[in-house]
């Protein structure tokens, strides 16, 4: 009898929680400001990745730390779920270690705040 009450429990529990579907990937970012690519994650959520497109879908960029990469949100918070429960697609651009997402006075070849501002969205997202 215990075993048939932990089981019920069980399925009552997983039942009630709710379904996160969100969909998260790693795609390439062209920078054509400092003429390389960066990784970037693009979260998408569950309406959007069936292809229910006749809304519109807020995106949201979420730019890392000193020292963290692309895959710090991901992998250190459930910002994922949030896709989901808000309808918005997230997308955390790599900035390297160190770039504070600015264009830098003193090396030309950084230019993060520019790759940020033009990646663009549409053609990438998609991809």
């Amino acid at each position: 009898m215990n075993i048939a009450r932990a089981c019920w429990l069980i399925l009552t529990l997983l039942a009630a929680a709710p379904a996160w579907a969100f969909q998260s990937r790693v795609v390439t970012i062209p920078s054509a400001a400092m003429h390389r690519s960066f990784e970037a994650t693009v979260v998408l959520p569950d309406q959007y990745r069936h292809g229910n497109t006749a809304g519109r879908f807020p995106v949201v960029y979420l730019l890392h730390g000193s020292g963290g990469d692309y895959t710090d949100w991901t992998a250190n918070s459930r910002i994922g779920k949030l896709a989901d429960r808000y309808h918005v697609i997230l997308v955390m651009p790599d900035g390297g270690h160190e770039s504070w997402y600015i264009d830098s006075p003193v090396d030309p070849r950084s230019r993060y705040e520019t790759y940020v501002q033009r990646s663009g969205g549409p053609a990438w997202l998609r991809g």
